[in-house]
């Protein structure tokens, strides 16, 4: 049968319509489509003469037990009527069946023999299956005409056109089967001299007869048992594209028959190109449940489908043939899940390799811990390089962003004082306390950055950072090993002091310093240290004492593995976590971070003056049902 297509310039390859991997090869040849029909004999003989055979209860049920996955449209896909059964048959009915079937079938159809009952091997070495009618002669020698030679099958293969064949012999041999013949019988007789040849695949349930016979009892014989489930669950698709071909399906006979009986040993002789023929498909139940465990299996460990995957999703949806608003939906949904669980990883690592960066610690002594909980995370080296590197980056940044805060606000206080002296008035002091928390300094940066300021001041005027002259009060701005960058600095914030620019956000100014950066610490200059009692918005306008040595406040820098937290220090709230350090009196806090959805997270810790602490904190999810 054929068909012929219109406005195609291509020639398919030869596959059943059924089967979802017809692919078109374009080419300049007359388009047509050849269908594959599918052909099957499947013959039981559970019964023999008396005193012949044992009986085999099993061997008919096998026979029925094939035939029902084979018409399974979702599974052989065979049409019924290409299907024979037959049941306790005698010699010239097996016969005659078995040479119609390879008579028959067309060249690029299948034709699948499968045989249960007793197989026989004659004095000669020669293989032959019994009939109901098989009889053995007082002396125990075999009747040669009650059984059918394994010659006249192969006869009956040569002689067929038919490219694809297949042969299943759930068979106990009545001499060693086919050790003797498989590899040598008497050194004279080899399997693929009986049955095999090209295109052709040929299974045996045992290559030890002692074990290829089923149990009292049982439905169906150990091989046969397994071959069906393989087919009917879907379990022998070991590469899990939809189709099950000879090797799949022996793989998986052989390991679960010998999970039961380690001693059977299954066997499958193959001509050339007979590996990859498929014999059955795998019935999907749910389509929309098995493309999401399909996307699931494509998707790297950071939710992005990868080439190899990116194909095997293609095939699934030539095999479901749902559409394409259904698959691309799905793919999104497993995506995003699979990255926010990446994403929720690489934060808490993120959270933790920060936290050592900021404590000063030497790195090398937390590389064992490190390791371990990268693993633990399920994360690979390449993640964690690549976050470190992000982390390093980011904190150089923060470095050199607050660096240039502190020149700016400096350099506001230094003309300030050249503008009022030592005691500035009271509204100076406020709008240098509001542009110190714009910038986001510290008290204790601020009390350092005026330390600095009056050091600088009582320097010999050669030393000094700036020279100011009075003259319509414009500043002259020199910054050693800089090229002149903070004139606008300076000017700005000399017009800002002067005429009172008390609604002047200075940060919209964008006065901020680009290019080198400069140092503000001076070689020999003194090492100076806030006061712990400062609190932002208070200003230290009194000069310090030479002899006085304040004490250096603690800090505490709160990191999370979760965004949009908010975080209590004592129960007063300082804001979500983060890189910034909380400048606090030595002594024990009780930290505490909160986020609507996630538990709680709260510690006690302890402060050393003059020492940065980093409390880590963890939220966990909270289920739907606490969530609220």
């Amino acid at each position: 049968m054929r068909a012929g297509l219109k406005n195609v310039i291509g020639i398919a390859i030869p596959v059943p319509t059924d089967y979802p991997f017809s692919v078109l090869f374009l080419t300049h040849f007359t388009p047509y489509i050849y269908v594959m029909d599918k052909y099957a004999l499947l013959i039981g003989v559970s019964q023999y003469p008396d005193g012949a055979f044992r009986p085999l209860p099993a061997a008919v049920n096998d026979a029925r037990a094939m035939r029902s996955v084979l018409i399974h449209p979702e599974m052989g896909g065979f049409s019924e009527e290409n299907v024979t059964l037959l049941e306790d048959t005698g010699r010239v009915e097996m016969e005659a069946a078995i040479e119609r079937l390879f008579a028959e079938a067309k060249s690029n159809d299948l034709a699948l023999f499968y045989f249960s009952g007793h197989g026989i091997k004659d004095d000669t070495g020669q293989l032959y299956l019994a009939t109901f009618e098989t009889r053995k002669y007082p002396n125990g020698a075999l009747s040669r005409a009650t059984a059918v030679p394994a010659a006249a099958v192969r006869d009956n293969m040569d002689r067929s056109r038919c490219q694809r064949q297949v042969v299943i012999l759930d068979s106990c041999f009545s001499e060693p089967f086919p050790e003797g013949i498989a590899l040598k019988d008497d050194g004279s007789l080899h399997i693929g001299e009986q049955l095999v040849g090209e295109g052709r695949a040929v299974f045996v349930a045992s290559t030890n007869s002692r074990y290829a016979l089923g149990k009292e009892g049982e439905e169906l014989s150990l091989y046969t048992r397994f071959l069906v489930r393989g087919i009917e669950t879907g379990e022998a698709d070991r590469d899990e594209d939809g189709i099950i071909t000879i090797m799949e399906l022996h793989d998986y006979i052989g390991e679960k028959v010998q999970e039961v009986q380690p001693a059977m040993q299954p066997g499958l002789y193959s001509g050339e190109g007979s590996d990859t023929i498929p014999l059955a498909r795998v019935p999907v139940s749910d389509p929309l449940a098995r493309y999401a465990e399909a996307v699931a299996d494509a998707l790297d460990r950071r939710g992005e489908i990868t080439i190899t995957g990116r194909a095997s999703l293609d095939q699934w949806r030539r095999r479901m043939g749902l559409d394409v608003t259904s698959y691309e939906a799905i793919e999104r949904k497993i995506s995003a899940e699979r990255q926010a669980a990446f994403q929720e990883r690489a934060n808490e690592y993120t959270a933790l390799f920060r936290g050592i960066r900021e404590t000063g610690e030497p790195l090398r002594s937390e590389v064992a811990q490190l390791n371990e909980r990268r693993e633990a995370l399920g994360l690979e080296p390449e993640d964690v390089r690549e976050i470190e590197a992000g982390v390093e980056k980011e904190l150089a940044v923060e470095r050199e962003r607050h660096e240039k805060d502190r020149q700016m606000y400096a350099a506001s206080l230094r003309e300030a004082i050249r503008l009022e002296g030592e005691t500035l008035t009271e509204s100076t002091q406020a709008r240098l306390t509001r542009f110190q928390w714009e910038l986001g300094l510290s008290d204790a940066e601020v009390v350092r950055i005026r330390d600095r300021v009056r050091w600088e001041k009582s320097k010999p005027p050669g030393e000094a950072y700036f020279g100011f002259s009075d003259k319509g009060r414009i500043i002259d701005v020199m910054l050693i090993g800089t090229t002149g960058i903070m004139t606008i600095v300076a000017i700005a914030l000399a017009l800002w002091v002067t005429f009172g620019m008390d609604d002047v956000d200075l940060r919209r100014l964008n006065l901020r310093p680009e290019g080198s950066p400069v140092s503000i610490t001076t070689a020999g200059s003194p090492a100076q240290v806030a006061d712990e009692h400062t609190k932002p918005g208070r200003m230290h306008s009194h000069a310090q004492s030479g002899n006085e040595k304040p004490v250096p406040p603690a800090r505490l820098v709160v990191r999370s593995n979760v965004s949009g937290d908010s975080v209590t220090i004592d129960g007063n709230p300082v804001g979500a976590s983060g890189p910034e350090a909380h400048e606090l009196p030595a002594g024990k806090y009780t930290v505490r971070v909160e986020k609507a959805g996630f538990g709680p997270f709260e510690a006690g810790v302890e402060l050393t003056a003059g020492k940065e602490r980093t409390v880590s904190a963890r939220l966990e999810k909270l289920p739907p049902d606490h969530a609220n």
